[in-house]
């Protein structure tokens, strides 16, 4: 190991010499496998829907990397009121300096959505830390957008992201309201923009948003 890079892998191997202070790690008997990815999860806390006792806190580290993932990508959850996205970024480069690669959404459970610069498009493109835009749909306790709304924020983390060099999706929240995923999917058809670029979450809650996300997935789109 030199830093968080990986120098060599093998067998058998010698300390790395001339290329600076190194680490051999013996992994014999172990299981090796990159680091995973969760595209969801709330690192600085979510929920709080239940009353004050119900907030959660902020996600350690140990958490995080006890499951063998090494790269989170963190929105606001259902409290978009009391926490805010410069936290929700602060806790992100938090958890970088300790060790691990930490990104966010801009975006949340109100509308319009709450950001860091006043623009989602602009959030996007200029903080490098943030890939995309986080709503809610079909979700009884979120405001609801028009799909004329959508559009608008669909296109912001498109073309921001372009903007930027960088992939970034419209990442939306589907709550239990029985048109479940038909406003991303008319989102998808209205802009043209590529299904994997709206990637919905929460599809195992009930049956019908199940089936939905698997005729949405034929259609190329990503889901957690």
């Amino acid at each position: 190991m030199l830093g968080r890079e990986i120098a060599v892998v093998g067998p058998d191997l010698a300390e790395p010499r001339g290329i600076g202070g190194g680490e051999v790690v013996d992994v014999s008997h172990r299981i090796l496998l990159p680091g995973l990815i969760d595209p969801h999860i709330h690192v600085m806390g979510a929920s709080g829907l239940g009353g004050p006792t119900t907030r959660s806190t902020d996600l350690q580290i140990e958490r995080i990397t006890t499951a063998g993932v090494t790269t989170v990508i963190s929105p606001l959850g259902a409290d978009s009121l009391t926490r805010s996205i410069p936290c929700l970024l602060a806790r992100a480069a938090a958890l970088e300096c300790e060790g691990i690669s930490a990104y966010c959404y801009t975006g949340g459970w109100w509308n319009p959505v709450p950001t860091l610069s006043g623009n989602p498009q602009a959030d996007v493109a200029f903080v490098d830390r943030i890939l995309g835009v986080k709503v809610a749909v079909s979700e009884p306790l979120a405001p609801a957008y028009t799909i004329e709304e959508l559009c608008r924020l669909a296109h912001a983390a498109w073309t921001g992201g372009r903007l930027a060099g960088k992939r970034a999706v419209l990442h939306a929240h589907a709550g239990d309201l029985p048109e479940g995923l038909i406003p991303i999917r008319e989102v998808q058809r209205r802009t043209g923009i590529p299904a994997d670029q709206l990637v919905v979450t929460h599809v195992n809650r009930n049956p019908d948003l199940w089936r939905q996300a698997m005729e949405f997935a034929k259609a190329g789109a990503a889901w957690t």
